[in-house]
């Protein structure tokens, strides 16, 4: 080998010197390059598992609302309902009580006559 290389002109060997040294710049900034292209694409899952995150957590915490908001319905309505209830109970008794009186006043008048 080092006997052909021997025969080989000068030039040629300069060449082939200036070569390896070119390919060696090129596998480096090859090499470099890939990982500053893997750093980003590190970068860039990470950006997106972090909005992933953010999005559940939004999402959570309307859910929770939502759920906060219904409890608050269910409650005005059962609440709602109570009041309803209390208002035909104090009609009822209202009603009961002018049947209460109007007796009383029937009893009275009657009570009266036979004085």
């Amino acid at each position: 080998s080092q006997r052909a290389e021997d025969h080989l002109p000068r030039e040629l060997l300069h060449e082939r010197s200036r070569y390896a040294e070119l390919k060696d710049v090129h596998d480096s900034q090859v090499a470099e390059g890939r990982e500053r292209l893997e750093r980003r694409e590190e970068r860039a899952m990470q950006e997106a598992e972090q909005a992933i995150l953010a999005k559940k957590q939004a999402l959570l915490a309307l859910e929770a609302e939502k759920a906060a908001h219904e409890q608050t319905q269910r409650k005005v309505g059962e609440l709602l309902k109570e009041s309803a209830e209390d208002a035909r109970r104090a009609l009822s008794e209202g009603e009961q009580l002018k049947e209460a009186n109007a007796t009383a006043e029937r009893l009275a008048e009657e009570f009266k006559r036979y004085r």
